[in-house]
């Protein structure tokens, strides 16, 4: 859910947001972090509002790749968005984020690291490799970030707080 932040003249967003996974061919976690177009809202009974969510320009999102690299990703959130962080939930970093033209978005390569590091290595291998849809638990990433808009359309992201592996991701 959007929370507006009143802390500068210029007004901003924060907003929680589910990224995708995949495994390379060389073994690597990559994962497809944000794409350009209309976020997806859902009502509380969980139905996809298509009207309603933020507008995220290619443009926009091709110059916020610096911005991805060096974001921790953490097991589990915190209760409350914004809440300090704690170490031994550190399960890894994003590096070497990119433009992916053909995805219309930011992809980036997991690295494993921390206390939760082959906790994440291990779970994301079963859920991307080793089992079957059906099978796999509804775990993935979920990120937040900090942007300004007119309207429903994001102008520029001011920060990548984390991505975060997480069950039912938003």
């Amino acid at each position: 859910m959007p929370t507006p932040n009143n802390a500068s003249a210029i007004p901003t967003t924060r907003l929680s947001f589910s990224a995708t996974a995949s495994v390379n061919a060389r073994g690597q976690f990559e994962i497809l972090a944000i794409t350009a177009g209309r976020s997806i809202v859902r009502d509380e009974a969980g139905a996809m509002m298509p009207d309603k969510g933020w507008i995220f320009p290619a443009s926009v999102l091709q110059m916020s790749v610096p911005l991805w690299n060096g974001v921790s990703c953490f097991v589990d959130h915190t209760e409350e968005m914004g809440a300090s962080r704690q170490l031994r939930h550190l399960g890894g970093v994003l590096s070497s984020p990119s433009w992916d033209a053909a995805s219309q978005g930011v992809r980036a390569v997991l690295s494993t690291r921390g206390a939760m590091g082959n906790l994440v290595d291990e779970l994301g291998r079963q859920v991307l490799l080793d089992i079957t849809p059906t099978d796999a638990p509804t775990v993935g990433f979920s990120g937040d970030i900090l942007f300004t808009s007119e309207g429903d359309e994001v102008k520029k992201i001011l920060k990548v707080f984390f991505l975060d592996l997480v069950f039912d991701p938003a």
